[in-house]
């Protein structure tokens, strides 16, 4: 079981990858520079200053509503988040693209509307992933109106999908499988 706590940074429906890093920053090619300014289009600034999360650990959450993460296939966007240390974006519903982005760099995402309804700006959250795995069942327990929520795996990944999400993402999956062809007996 793994369990983290945070703030909830609330927002709406539809935000596109341009809002959770402008297409202007792209040229910038250190990951550390470039998710300094996470958020920044979205109308949030300081996002990074509100941002509770001490170094090395997941901490705060994005809550958003329907099709997080639209727009343009850019990897750049939950490259951003991860690099932040946010604990995950919880969601009513993701866009394709963010969705398979985010499972490539290893960046967690919990789709459940009822949580999403219920959580607001600034509350406490804490999630329970109740495998270990960012990406299995759970718990999310709003400490601040003490409302529980069990949320599911992403539903539709496909077999592949759910072995790089529990890898921790497409470079640790990749490893992994080569480790794997090299302990693999060999044809005569």
């Amino acid at each position: 079981m793994v369990t983290d706590t945070g703030t909830a940074h609330c927002y709406g429906n539809n935000v596109n990858t341009d809002l959770i890093v402008f297409a202007g920053y792209l040229a910038i090619t250190d990951i550390r520079r470039l998710a300094r300014h996470a958020m920044e289009t979205a109308g949030n600034a300081d996002f990074l200053q509100k941002l509770q999360s001490p170094a090395g650990v997941a901490g705060d959450y994005i809550v958003a509503g329907d099709d997080f993460g639209s727009g343009s296939s850019r990897e750049h966007a939950p490259a951003v988040l991860l690099e932040n240390r946010v604990g995950a974006v919880i969601a009513k519903s993701f866009s394709r693209i963010f969705r398979r982005n985010a499972i490539n760099v290893g960046f967690p995402l919990i789709e459940c509307p009822e949580a999403v309804n219920s959580i607001k700006q600034g509350h406490e959250i804490e999630v329970v992933y109740d495998d270990g795995q960012r990406y299995g069942t759970g718990i999310i327990h709003n400490r601040t109106t003490g409302q529980s929520f069990h949320f599911q795996p992403l539903k539709g990944l496909s077999q592949l999908e759910k072995e790089i999400a529990a890898a921790g993402g497409g470079m640790q999956w990749a490893v992994k499988f080569a480790k794997q062809l090299e302990q693999a007996p060999k044809a005569p």
